[in-house]
């Protein structure tokens, strides 16, 4: 499985998928590939709630990689029967079930700004073909895209995706329907079962993947609200905002 930012206006995804081809025989689906530029929360986001799907034995290849070139070390983690190839930057790491390895291996003729051709896919065809040296490590990057903060009544979090829809998708969670949602300044106040059930107004609804999210029916509440990855969110009780 391959997840990253390249988009695919370039040839990059091509490519790699073409280095890969070319040294082990594997079958290759992209999960997904427009991720913001450098955004790795939205990436671990995308791979956290995604990898459960594939069968067992799946190697995941992630390449969203603000340091490109750098000295930042590729690792390979290994989570139950899944194994995930990328940059020590805290997108693997992302719950305490895990293990992660740094890759004891050299490699020739690499290039500084594309590793993921150079470094990456190697990596993911020696895991294959079971000719890969790793050493277990115990420090290494780890982040938490669902830690939010609480005061009394509210919970502060973030927006960590916007599907293809424009349905703004939270790190927030909540088992009240009691409260208000607030971002960019605007308040949503409407909760639904399913995204048409409001047809005017926008809403909150609790999305596939557990999260908040706000939606408009048949349009881009992101768009709308000039939300963008990364912008706050506040979730407050309704009792507070009644006092």
């Amino acid at each position: 499985m391959f997840l990253s930012d390249f988009g695919y206006l370039d040839p990059y995804v091509g490519i790699v998928k073409g280095a890969i081809k070319s040294s082990c025989n594997v079958e290759i689906i992209d999960l997904s590939h427009n991720i913001d530029s450098f955004k790795l929360k939205s990436a671990q986001f995308i791979l956290k709630h995604s990898y459960k799907y594939f069968p067992e034995g799946s190697i995941f290849l992630v390449v969203v990689d603000p340091e490109v070139g750098s000295f930042a070390r590729p690792i390979v983690v290994k989570r139950k029967n899944y194994t995930f190839v990328g940059r020590d930057n805290g997108i693997l790491t992302f719950d305490n079930d895990f293990k992660v390895f740094s890759v004891d291996e050299g490699f020739k003729d690499v290039s500084a700004t594309f590793h993921a051709r150079d470094v990456f896919a190697k990596i993911v065809c020696k895991i294959i073909n079971k000719k890969i040296n790793l050493t277990k490590i115990e420090s290494f990057e780890k982040f938490n895209i669902e830690e939010v903060v609480f005061s009394k009544d509210e919970q502060k979090g973030e927006v960590l995706w916007i599907d293809k829809f424009g349905n703004i998708i939270t790190n927030i969670k909540t088992n009240s329907n009691n409260y208000e949602l607030v971002i960019n300044g605007f308040t949503i106040e409407k909760k639904a079962q399913y995204y048409a059930e409001f047809k005017e107004s926008f809403f909150a609804i609790e999305g596939s993947f557990g999260f908040l999210e706000i939606a408009k029916y048949q349009d881009s509440a992101a768009k709308i609200l000039n939300v963008k990855i990364g912008n706050n969110v506040i979730v407050r009780s309704k009792n507070e905002s009644n006092n």
